[in-house]
Order: structure tokens, then sequence, then C-alpha cells
């Protein structure tokens, strides 16, 4: 029952990101991980469910066409929610 969309948009920085997502528990604390096309990780933030819906604002100093898969992990490490870019 989780869904999320998420919207990259080209930054003078990098990347800025926009998640809604829908359907975590209330009160949990979630990681946004990203993976380049070469491979490499790293953590873009994080969010904490205070509602149903959630809207969270993300950025990273990597270019949106670098980026190539998200994942959400749950505080325990777990990956909830995974999607590719296109």
């Amino acid at each position: 029952g989780t869904v999320a969309t998420m919207t990259l948009t080209r930054s003078s920085t990098g990347t800025d990101v926009t998640l809604h997502e829908h359907g975590q528990p209330v009160g949990r604390d979630f990681v946004v991980t990203m993976e380049s096309a070469s491979g490499s990780w790293w953590q873009a933030g994080s969010y904490h469910t205070s509602g149903t819906n959630v809207r969270a604002q993300l950025t990273c100093a990597v270019a949106p066409s670098e980026i190539s898969r998200v994942w959400i992990r749950d505080s325990s490490g777990a990956t909830v929610l995974r999607g590719y870019v296109h």
C-alpha cells in the first residue's frame, strides 16, 4: 500500500528532489539513497512521516542525468521502496 513519486530537477548545485509518499506508518524515519550510472551510492537525505501523506525536499550535488536508481530504507536498514530513474 505504499506509493511514492520523485521529481528530479536540475539546479545550480546538482539536483533538487521532491518526494511525495503515501502509505508508510506515521512516526517513522526513512533514508533516501541514490546510485549513479557509474555505480556510486550516496545518501541524499532523510524524512520523518508525521502524517499519511509526506512531501520531502532533498538536494544532492549530482546532476539528474547521473542518477540511475533511488532506494528508500527504514531506520532498521530494510528497503521499503526502490525505483529506477528514466
